[in-house]
């Protein structure tokens, strides 16, 4: 291979094979979509000022529920304070107590879920069941329609 075929390889594979890796060329637009008409800056703006109140307005029903947090907390830290002074033998008790609380929330939420899957479950299996009732009471009234079309049944008679 010759240095100017070697050359123009290398120049070709810089210009589009290397773009191509670095910024990829997007899809076609499909043929149904429509390219959407441009804002002039006045709907621009409205657009920013109408996204701006609605951003405020959010912030503003928002209450604050810190006090209520707060109330609770302080006891904890108290508790965990004086547990943690006392050492390894006071602390066992209560670590002991939060697993617990953790373990009775873990399997409880699992318990939910796994009902809710039970119930998932059993709702899809009664409309399969509806479903194929459907399809047996439609059936013989197909055969009602067609008097001159054999069922499988009578064809092997």
């Amino acid at each position: 291979m010759s240095a100017h075929k070697s050359w123009r390889r290398l120049v070709r594979y810089v210009q589009q094979d290397l773009r191509e890796i670095f910024v990829p060329t997007s899809l076609p637009d499909p043929p149904e979509y429509k390219e959407p008409r441009k804002l002039s800056w006045r709907e621009r703006f409205e657009v920013v000022q109408a996204a701006t109140q609605d951003y405020a307005a959010s912030w503003q029903k928002a209450e604050p529920e810190a006090p209520e947090r707060q109330e609770p907390q302080a006891p904890i830290k108290e508790e965990l304070a004086a547990v943690a002074r006392g050492g390894a033998k006071t602390i066992q008790p209560y670590l002991q107590q939060l697993y617990q609380t953790r373990a009775s929330a873990y399997r409880d939420a699992v318990q939910e879920f796994v009902k809710g899957y039970r119930e998932g479950i059993d709702a899809n299996e009664q409309e399969e069941q509806q479903q194929q009732q459907q399809q047996q009471v439609q059936s013989p009234a197909s055969q009602l329609q067609h008097p001159h079309v054999e069922s499988a049944d009578q064809s092997t008679r």
